[in-house]
């Protein structure tokens, strides 16, 4: 196996992990919790994360001025940015700095990644980070479009639940694995384009539930565990059993953007989007797409055209009442046939 170099923070590693991750073969230093390596090992890796490591040049204690690249809008409880992106002055470096301390640099092709932490961090923790806001800037940056989406697998196809935060996204996918369809992905949905298709990606095997929705589903918060003491969501694996993880890429069938939950007896109910409130639906829902360049968001306009002539998007209005999560899983079902 390859070698990769040792790590500060009192962890050391002499052998490789090797994962496949929305699309992307990776090489770790440090076993990621939540992922399982891969027994087919690329000849080149697309991405080497560093866990517990600086970059080179912060070892050798090169003096280099960084500039705010990126702030992040969405604000932490003290009122400052959840995440700031400096850009290096001296290299091709990208520094990410995330309110809570944990910090990660990238290269200019998205080939390095490292890590540090504070010690109040575990590498659950940090792994959170790493899947979730830095792998969606790693794709983004290798012009790999994303939707802030949840996916599943259904007769074949991908079916993507898009919408705003606390829409209910994860808790979709989640009651719709119940049901025994695959998961693809949560949070973060890698769309490739293929002759004749556009595919879902497939991410990591679980999802991350806030404790009303695991209540929801499965009556009792304390049902799934933490995945550490500090942080509240719940996770929700699908490595096998009753339930499946979706290890190809699949095409898309069809993309549902999540409605405000709503009461009353027309819901939980399925609307036909016109072309053009769809397109708005999916640039709104793009994954970090505050973060691209004109070129990349000029690239993300055409593909989202070429994909709309292709895919359904349809609007999905949920209940206000849980317990009608059975119900909007079979009006998916059912909205789907034969797309």
């Amino acid at each position: 196996m390859d070698l990769l170099p040792g790590t500060e923070q009192g962890h050391r590693s002499e052998v490789a992990y090797y994962y496949h991750v929305f699309g992307l073969s990776v090489l770790s230093n440090l076993a990621i919790p939540g992922l399982a390596p891969t027994a087919l090992i690329a000849a080149k890796s697309d991405v080497q994360i560093f866990l517990g490591s600086l970059p080179p040049e912060r070892k050798a204690g090169v003096d280099d001025v960084e500039t705010l690249e990126y702030s992040s809008a969405y604000l932490t409880e003290s009122g400052r940015p959840s995440l700031r992106i400096f850009k290096s002055s001296g290299s091709t470096l990208s520094h990410l700095v995330f309110e809570e301390g944990i910090e990660f640099w990238m290269d200019g092709p998205s080939e390095n990644i490292w890590a540090v932490w504070p010690e109040t961090f575990t590498l659950i923790d940090v792994s959170t980070y790493l899947l979730g806001p830095v792998f969606g800037l790693v794709l983004r940056r290798r012009c790999i479009t994303c939707l802030h989406a949840s996916a599943i697998a259904l007769q074949g196809k991908a079916i993507l639940f898009a919408g705003d935060a606390g829409a209910g996204k994860s808790t979709t996918a989640a009651a719709m694995a119940r049901r025994g369809h695959p998961l693809i992905a949560d949070d973060i949905v890698a769309i490739s384009e293929r002759p004749g298709s556009f595919c879902a990606t497939p991410a990591y095997p679980y999802l991350s539930l806030w404790p009303a929705s695991v209540e929801a589903l499965f009556g009792d918060a304390d049902k799934l565990p933490m995945f550490s003491p500090g942080f509240e969501k719940r996770r929700f694996s699908v490595d096998g059993g009753a339930h499946q993880f979706q290890k190809a890429a699949v095409p898309i069938g069809t993309i549902f953007i999540l409605a405000e939950r709503t009461p009353g007896p027309d819901v939980p109910r399925v609307e036909s989007v016109s072309m053009k409130d769809a397109l708005l639906a999916l640039l709104a829902n793009s994954y970090a797409g505050r973060a691209l360049g004109r070129e990349e968001k000029a690239h993300e306009f055409e593909l989202f055209g070429r994909m709309l002539a292709r895919v359904p998007v349809k609007r999905l209005w949920p209940d206000c009442d849980s317990s009608k999560l059975d119900e909007l899983c079979e009006l998916i079902e059912g909205s789907c046939q034969g797309s």
